[in-house]
């Protein structure tokens, strides 16, 4: 009796670990409430940042909120600066429940690291740009242009990268 309630204890011990894995998992992207304009920091052993995008409508306008995937709790409205390292790879998605249509174009349109002007590319559905290896401390200016679903007009939006 005592060797089947210890294994029965273990059971119930392993399934408890597993629900509250899958807890933290689904609050990634929770639809909190817009942080301030506080860095987005990407740990610097973690090689990508994923930076998530949603469209918001502000005073009639339509506004993209944004996060880094290393801590959503900051959501900033259009002026994110996400800090990457050398050798990282960004990737820009749309966010869970986002009205976004379509990313049309993501573009660096500030002078900076040669490499990055024309780094960006579309990769399977998601927009990419890998860090060279050798990319010295500077900020970059980047565009994105976007579409929201029942809307043709195109939103230009200028974030900031910030390599390390």
């Amino acid at each position: 009796m005592k060797k089947i309630l210890t294994l029965l204890a273990g059971i119930v011990f392993l399934i408890a670990i597993l629900v509250a894995d899958g807890c933290n998992i689904s609050k990634k992207e929770n639809g909190s409430t817009p942080g301030k304009d506080a860095p987005a920091e990407a740990i610097a052993d973690s090689k990508k940042a994923r930076i998530y995008l949603k469209d918001t409508l502000i005073d009639g306008s339509i506004q993209l909120l944004m996060h880094n995937e290393k801590h959503p709790d900051r959501k900033v409205i259009n002026d994110l600066v996400t800090n990457v390292y050398p050798g990282d790879t960004v990737i820009w998605k749309k966010a869970h429940k986002s009205n976004i249509d379509k990313i049309k174009l993501i573009r660096i349109v500030e002078e900076c690291e040669p490499s990055l002007r024309d780094g960006v590319r579309k990769v399977n559905g998601n927009y990419e740009l890998v860090i060279p290896s050798d990319a010295k401390p500077d900020i970059a200016k980047y565009e994105i242009l976007f579409t929201v679903k029942q809307d043709a007009t195109t939103h230009t939006i200028d974030p900031y990268l910030r390599i390390r």
